[in-house]
């Protein structure tokens, strides 16, 4: 996922008009830009296969609070960067191959290992959900789990013998845990519409 910022100062309607981006009757360049962008961005193809990338475009919710980006991008490029133009090296392709110094700093895709008392060795957990995560963590902690957490624990990573003997304490929230962290309803409002807005909570 990449959270795009745009450069207010800079984004104009003369800007746009220099780069032959319209801006349709009651639009800012800020709304013009984004509209751009998502109709160039469903035309990229694969160079090698001819297919279109698997992109998506968020906006973002009305109402977000603090700093959100201007859009949210999703999409799995492999070998190839994705880019509508660089200021410091202009070039007309939106999509090229990736030359052999460069590499992405982040996969959707990631490793997960597990190491601890009672965790099966040597055996292949196969992909897994990043929800259950959290959950195998806090288990394998000695911490209870909430009943509103994301995910489960991933079971099969232990002994069979592990949860029997360490049976799943769950809560019904870790309010009564952070007893000192309390902040007013007001302040937790805010809190809770930063959050949302970001994609934290739903």
């Amino acid at each position: 996922m990449w959270a795009v910022y745009y450069n207010h100062e800079l984004l104009t309607r003369d800007e746009l008009a220099g780069r032959g981006i319209g801006i349709p009757k009651g639009a800012g360049p800020a709304e013009a830009l984004t509209a751009y962008i998502v109709e160039k961005g469903r035309t990229i193809m694969d160079p090698g296969t001819g297919r279109p990338f698997p992109v998506e475009f968020s906006g973002i919710p009305e109402g977000a609070v603090g700093t959100p980006p201007d859009l949210i991008v999703t999409g799995t490029y492999d070998g190839y960067m994705v880019e509508f133009w660089d200021m410091k090296n202009p070039h007309t392709s939106i999509v090229r191959e990736l030359a052999a110094n460069e590499r992405w700093d982040h996969r959707r895709d990631g490793v997960f290992l597990a190491y601890g008392n009672g965790v099966r060795r040597g055996y292949d957990a196969g992909a897994k959900n990043i929800e259950d995560i959290a959950p195998s963590l806090l288990y394998m902690m000695g911490l209870p789990l909430s009943a509103n957490l994301d995910g489960t624990i991933m079971e099969d990573i232990f002994l069979k013998g592990a949860l029997v003997r360490d049976p799943i304490a769950i809560v019904r929230d870790f309010g009564w845990m952070a007893e000192g962290a309390r902040v007013a309803d007001e302040k937790r409002e805010d809190l809770e519409k930063e959050l949302k807005s970001l994609g934290y909570i739903r």
